[in-house]
């Protein structure tokens, strides 16, 4: 394969995009958040080192699956969001409205 051993290390720049595109099972969700997709891609698209098609292709699919990873958190974190502010407000506005004497 045509491809420096230090990009694709553990601790490398492109790690994560090698792992998600080989074993995405194995990504965590704390990587997938922190990782700046477009910042890889272009690390990808214009390497410090010839890559080769095949390792090119793997890591922009793993960059595909992080993007999909991070628009799953996204969906599910507004989705929670969402239905904790619903339900906060249906408490409130079951307030009673009815008048008092002294008002």
């Amino acid at each position: 394969m045509f491809y420096a051993l230090e990009i694709l290390a553990k601790k490398g720049p492109l790690a994560s995009m090698w792992l998600a595109g080989v074993m995405p099972s194995k990504m965590k969700r704390k990587h997938v958040l922190a990782a700046d997709i477009p910042l890889l891609v272009l690390h990808v698209l214009k390497p410090a080192v010839a890559l080769s098609q095949r390792t090119s292709a793997v890591l922009l699919h793993g960059a595909a699956r992080m993007w999909q990873m991070q628009a799953r958190v996204l969906l599910y974190d507004c989705t929670n969001l969402s239905s904790m502010v619903l339900s906060r407000t249906t408490e409130v506005m079951s307030i009673d409205l009815v008048r008092t004497q002294g008002s």
